[in-house]
């Protein structure tokens, strides 16, 4: 049962692959471009043990990274039943759980699916629907609503700014999405953006681009108390696991799962010991572990606190 569990399709990320254009990122979601200087200066940043799933590779990299701000994509929490899952890699093949030290950059309730850009970057789309329609999270919910609305309130007169270098021949088309997007609803706001967008030259997204930016931010620290109240201060209740973004890190120990090698010779065509004694070859501590002991160790970690 636990093998059938331990090799069951899983939503997963690779970190490395999920970067994008900053520019794609921008026009994919209607959020806050978030980056750890930002978070440092708006938020207390602590100092906090995390897990990271992620594959035999990606573990060895992970010394050089930690010594970089880039932010890596973490958790605190799970439940019983998805932390399984968790453990076999959040969009990736792994078997490989790091124990990190490291500052905590952000933290949600659950996993918002937070997009790095190429700029190093975290997007939070509030366009999303995971997010605008949370009903495990009512405060979460509630101030994704209201975000989204201040970030399009925000947005509408920088696009109507720009809206005269869309191109002659779709400005008739256009101008309707233009003129609806005040009163669009959540869905309609994104699509009706990204028409425009697309739509107008380089130098001109560009613009819009520097100038959301720039609004984005001053809206987040107009507002950090609600944003604090809605991803930071919410305890772990959620039936699935929670998602931290850690830079400057250090890893503590690897945890991995022997009682199935046959996991490991599937994904990884190598034998299980092979990788261990490959690790601690190169000074990392390992440990033979199953998931109701991971589960009370992780259990057994501090809460997370944090102040604005």
């Amino acid at each position: 049962m636990f093998l059938k569990l331990f090799t069951e399709d899983v939503i997963i990320i690779n970190e490395l692959a999920w970067q994008e254009d900053s520019l794609k990122v921008f026009i994919s979601v209607l959020g806050i471009p978030l980056t750890p200087k930002f978070m440092e200066d708006t938020f207390s940043s602590p100092t906090i043990t995390a897990w990271h799933s992620t594959s035999f590779d990606h573990i060895l990299t992970l010394p050089k990274l930690g010594k970089t701000k880039k932010t890596i994509s973490a958790f605190s929490y799970s439940s019983r039943d998805t932390l399984t899952s968790v453990m076999t890699g959040i969009r990736t093949d792994a078997g490989f759980v790091a124990e990190i030290k490291g500052t905590l950059v952000l933290k949600s309730f659950e996993d918002v699916m937070s997009m790095p850009d190429a700029q190093g970057r975290r997007w939070i789309g509030f366009g999303m629907e995971s997010l605008y329609n949370n009903g495990n999270n009512r405060k979460l919910s509630k101030f994704s609503r209201d975000m989204h609305t201040k970030l399009k309130d925000m947005l509408y007169p920088i696009l109507v700014d720009q809206f005269e270098n869309v191109n002659e021949d779709e400005k008739e088309f256009l101008l309707k999405y233009l003129n609806d997007l005040p009163n669009a609803n959540n869905e309609g706001a994104v699509k009706s953006i990204q028409r425009i967008l697309n739509a107008l030259p380089k130098k001109s997204r560009g613009i819009v681009y520097k100038k959301y930016i720039d609004g984005a931010m001053k809206i987040v620290k107009r507002y950090s108390k609600g944003f604090m109240a809605a991803f930071f201060n919410n305890s772990s209740t959620t039936d699935y696991w929670d998602e931290l973004l850690i830079n400057q890190f250090t890893v503590e120990k690897v945890y991995y799962i022997g009682n199935s090698p046959e996991y490991y010779d599937d994904s990884y065509n190598r034998d299980l010991d092979d990788m261990v004694a490959e690790l601690e070859s190169k000074g990392f501590k390992t440990e033979d572990i199953d998931p109701d002991s991971f589960y009370k160790l992780m259990k057994s970690k501090e809460k997370i606190q944090l102040k604005a």
